[in-house]
C-alpha cells in the first residue's frame, strides 16, 4: 500500500492527480511484480478560509481521478 498526506495550498490542486498518478507509476516501475493500492490516509486544505470547503471538494475530484483507492475524509470545520 502507497500511503499519501497532503497538507495543500489551493495553487496546489491543478497538479494533485498528475502527481498522485507518477507516485503510483514510480512504485510500478520499481516493482513491476506487485500491485499496490493509493492510500489517502491524510489530506486538508494548509490555510482555512472561506473557500475552504470548495477546495477540500476539488481535492476529493482530483483524488478520484488518480483513481485513488482508499481514503478518509478530515473533518469539515474551515476555522474560521
Amino acid at each position: 500500500m502507497i500511503i499519501v498526506h497532503w497538507y495543500f495550498s489551493p495553487n496546489q490542486l491543478p497538479m494533485v492527480t498528475e502527481r498522485l498518478m507518477e507516485v503510483r507509476g514510480l512504485f510500478s516501475v520499481m516493482y513491476p511484480d506487485k500491485s499496490f493500492l493509493l492510500n489517502m490516509s491524510e489530506f486538508n486544505v494548509t490555510e482555512r478560509s472561506a473557500s475552504s470547503h470548495q477546495e477540500l471538494t476539488e481535492m476529493i475530484g482530483a483524488m478520484l481521478k488518480a483513481k485513488t483507492d482508499i481514503s478518509s475524509f478530515p473533518g469539515s470545520s474551515t476555522g474560521s
